[in-house]
């Protein structure tokens, strides 16, 4: 039996992010699931986006409060990206084995 082919775009796994596995799981059941890496690129940045925010967030505190004795526990901005950017890309392929399409054209 032949399945038809989804391609999940960036807007959905963004809404969906948070049912991913169980959405897979059904889809799976009569659909073969692909996703781009363009996509998967997308999603990358925009978790980076939000960590960048945050990030800028928590050293404003530090820096507003240091009189009052709060220490800052400074991490590695670009090492952390780097981490976040890594490990979304190993949880893509896993949940899209053999189905992330690639950015190379072929011809």
């Amino acid at each position: 039996m032949c399945k038809t082919a989804v391609v999940l775009d960036t807007n959905f796994i963004y809404a969906k992010s948070k049912q991913m596995n169980d959405l897979l799981q059904v889809l799976n059941e009569d659909y073969v699931v692909y996703i781009s890496q363009i996509s998967v690129d997308e999603r990358k940045e925009q978790r980076c986006r939000d960590f960048e925010k945050a990030h800028k967030e928590v050293k404003k505190f530090y820096s507003e409060f240091a009189f009052a004795g709060v220490g800052s526990n400074s991490i590695n901005a670009d090492e952390t990206l780097n981490k976040i950017r890594n490990g979304m890309q190993q949880k893509y392929e896993l949940a899209f084995p053999e189905h992330i399409i690639s950015n190379r054209c072929s011809c």
